[in-house]
């Protein structure tokens, strides 16, 4: 069966798209910009947006949303729509407090460059100068290199290798742990990292929250306390990283899922993701980027800092290829890159979902605040249009479509088709894999078909999806009536990788995987496994339907190949192995411990019985 459309590989346009791209496109064009010094109303954008949003809002059942619109140090747009209680008929303002999830790692981001300002952090100290009972062993997986040590610089660009979601179940509860933290460095002492130093891009929440106890050492604050300084500091009164603070204690939206209303809980991992803030208080941060580091009270960032923190910091990064990182702030959009420098990063909590995307060269910039499960399909296309309407209204810029250059086909030969055939695992969004192990995404096969390929996607599901690839004289495989993605074959830093050409742009598509041995040791372990020490605040639990047995795994054997769940397993001995792969959460470690005479699986912190 073929799927229909574009593949499920292609670029998917999501906040969370990885890096789809590049930092500049190559076309702009316009119909003339507007006379020097004269400021639009924005009322075009408004008005569209308005429709679109509660259309939008409409049809994915999204209760509440809040977007603010800025253009250099005017807010033009600050609005709400839906409800922030909806039983209860209270509107969402632009005043209404969100979660805003991951967005909250760029004011962590901002907070270290404070202090690198202020000679209190160097940027390639190693973590263990601030924690200094942090370790972390050597990566599983065959590396030429373990890398260089994990320093905050690593941290910040999301290249220090550390595991991304160590106690996945207690990222969101019911209560909130402050020892959260601490629990995270023991549990890292015996663990393996995914990848060395400045090899891949792999999003860590792990990483990002072991920065507040950076925060914490070179201050000699609380980390708390130094994040609330800070917010006022932009004039953020009622934004706060900690829940219970009186500064957000009313204006609360309700959070909404699956019908429900539900409490979206505490996020224990502070500074990876818990900032509560609304539109409006979201527009004075977006003021003091457009300013360069400045705010109505002083210089936050000295200029060559604040221009630091969104630099692409990962250019020499082989596998990376188009996609660039600042320091936490992200700097691509294809939808955006005509319009030049950008930086952008999003947010999403168990019910919350937040885009914040700024223009740098046009000092436009845009938050975006949803309160409902489904919001996180609404979120990036409001943010996206916006910009592109305020944009062609400001400067009349409008996008540009990628025509890619004609090339025709030709014959593949045995070489060029036997070199590409095997098993890929897909480099999925970043924010696609919070557990590590999601439905539906699992590995896909590449075969020779005559003198093309065929591509059967999800192959080890019961119902895959095939494309046929053709190769064309640049070198390039694609769908043989279209070139609007194109594929590549090559090695790159010793891996064998599937490269994908989208709009301009290269972003890693997959990375092949040659099948291991499986030791009999791990072939007589089969079953289904159920977790023994989840987190008793776990929020899920709360949500009705929940059933422990959710959390439960299975290990299998399928067309020769280990499984943990859909994800690939590979031994490295009769107790160790890891998930294979270049992703978010890939390149872990499993292992095999012994409690009280029993055998249990280990990863991410929790252990696993046979159920």
């Amino acid at each position: 069966m073929k799927k229909k459309g574009t593949t499920r590989r292609q670029f998917l346009k999501t906040a969370g798209s990885l890096g789809v791209l590049a930092f500049a496109h190559p076309l702009i064009t316009g119909c003339g910009g507007r006379s020097e010094g004269v400021s639009p109303d924005y009322s075009r954008t408004i008005s569209e947006m308005t429709a679109y949003i509660e259309q939008q809002m409409a049809k994915y059942e999204v209760t509440g949303t809040a977007i603010a619109l800025v253009d250099d140090q005017r807010v033009v747009w600050a609005k709400g729509f839906g409800y922030a209680d909806k039983a209860a008929g209270v509107p969402v303002t632009g005043d209404t407090i969100f979660g805003i999830g991951s967005t909250s790692k760029t004011f962590m981001a901002a907070m270290i460059m404070q202090l690198v300002d202020q000679g209190l952090v160097n940027l390639d100290d190693p973590l263990t100068k601030y924690i200094p009972r942090f370790s972390l062993q050597a990566p599983l997986a065959p590396y030429a290199s373990a890398g260089g040590p994990i320093t905050v610089r690593t941290m910040l660009t999301q290249h220090s290798g550390i595991p991304g979601d160590m106690l996945g179940y207690g990222v969101f509860t019911s209560v909130f742990h402050p020892e959260f933290n601490s629990r995270m460095v023991d549990c890292l002492q015996g663990e393996y990292a995914q990848f060395p130093t400045d090899f891949f891009f792999a999003y860590s929440n792990t990483a990002v929250a072991l920065l507040a106890d950076v925060i914490a050492a070179a201050s000699g604050r609380s980390f708390v306390d130094y994040s609330n300084a800070f917010l006022r500091l932009l004039g953020m009164n009622h934004s706060s990283f900690n829940r219970d603070d009186p500064a957000v204690a009313t204006g609360q939206t309700k959070t909404y899922g699956k019908g429900y209303e539900l409490f979206d809980g505490y996020i224990p991992p502070l500074a990876a993701g818990s900032i509560l803030s609304s539109a409006s208080e979201m527009a004075k941060y977006l003021k003091m980027m457009h300013a360069g580091g400045v705010v109505e009270g002083g210089r936050v960032l000295r200029p060559e800092t604040f221009e630091a923190m969104v630099t692409p910091q990962n250019a020499s990064v082989a596998l990376d290829f188009d996609f660039r990182i600042g320091y936490i702030w992200w700097l691509v959009e294809p939808d955006l890159a005509y319009a030049g420098r950008l930086c952008q990063h999003g947010g999403d909590t168990t019910l919350s979902h937040t885009a914040c995307k700024i223009l740098r060269d046009q000092k436009l910039g845009v938050v975006v605040l949803t309160n409902t499960l489904t919001g996180s399909s609404i979120k990036e296309q409001i943010a996206i249009k916006t910009l592109q309407l305020a944009l062609e209204e400001k400067t009349g810029l409008r996008p540009t479509t990628f025509t890619p250059e004609y090339s025709p086909k030709v014959s593949g030969s045995a070489d060029q088709l036997d070199a590409a055939t095997g098993i890929y695992l897909p480099v999925l969004p970043a924010e696609a894999l919070y557990s590590g192990a999601l439905p539906g995404m699992q590995y896909d096969r590449i075969d020779r078909s005559g003198d093309g390929l065929t591509w059967t996607q999800d192959a080890g599901s019961s119902s895959p999806g095939t494309q046929a690839l053709v190769l064309r004289a640049n070198g390039r495989f694609s769908a043989s009536d279209s070139q609007e993605t194109e594929y590549e074959f090559r090695t790159v830093s010793g891996r064998k990788v599937m490269v994908a050409y989208h709009n301009g742009f290269r972003r890693l598509n997959a990375d092949r995987y040659d099948p291991v041995t499986i030791p009999a040791a791990w072939a007589s372990r089969m079953g289904t496994y159920a977790i023994v020490n989840m987190d008793p605040d776990y929020l899920i639990r709360s949500y009705p339907g929940y059933s422990e047995r959710d959390s439960d795994v299975t290990l299998s054997i399928k067309d020769g190949l280990l499984r943990l769940g859909t994800l690939l397993l590979a031994p490295v001995s009769n107790t160790k192995a890891y998930k294979p792969g270049l992703a978010r959460n890939l390149g872990t470690a499993v292992q095999i411990v012994n409690v009280n005479g029993e055998e249990q699986l280990e990863f991410g912190g929790y252990r696993y019985r046979k159920a």
